[in-house]
């Protein structure tokens, strides 16, 4: 069984999600209940009936697939200060600058799942995450547009983060 790393906020949110799943199963269970009820199961005579069992089965599934990742999820919270600066890891701050045209990106490598542009946090199991991971200062990455990547720097804290760029 693979762990996952999630921060405790990550964890919170995957909580959240399941808890809303199983709310909708319970809907969906309920209504299914009431179609069968009031019509019998013959699909011919319900066929809302067969409609409500599919989403009752993908719902079913779902709250399975969630639940097994919320069991091998392994909250790991990261302090400022004390984030990997070796190579690019889980909580490391990485500026990426393009091979070519000056571009700089700044991300915090986040937990399963946690991406956010918008708070520069790139989930550790993302496309570039995974590709970013294991890597030092100076190297570089072909992203699929075909553009390069140069891990520029990576940072302990963002305080250090802000003083240098």
């Amino acid at each position: 069984m693979n762990s996952v790393i999630v921060s405790s906020t990550g964890h919170d949110q995957l909580k959240r999600r399941l808890d809303a799943l199983n709310a909708r199963y319970d809907v969906v269970r309920a209504e299914r209940q009431q179609a069968f009820e009031l019509a019998g199961d013959g699909w011919h005579d319900n066929p809302s009936l067969n409609a409500l069992q599919q989403q009752e089965a993908e719902l079913t599934r779902q709250v399975a697939e969630l639940s097994r990742l919320i069991a091998r999820a392994r909250i790991l919270d990261v302090r400022d200060g004390s984030r990997p600066v070796d190579a690019v890891r889980y909580g490391s701050i990485v500026r990426l600058e393009s091979v070519g045209p000056a571009a700089t990106q700044l991300w915090e490598i986040a937990g399963f799942d946690e991406s956010d542009a918008a708070g520069k946090k790139l989930a550790y199991s993302s496309p570039l995450g995974r590709r970013l991971l294991g890597k030092q200062e100076g190297d570089e990455i072909e992203l699929p547009s075909g553009e390069c990547v140069a891990v520029a720097a990576l940072y302990g804290s963002w305080t250090d983060c802000d003083s240098k760029t």
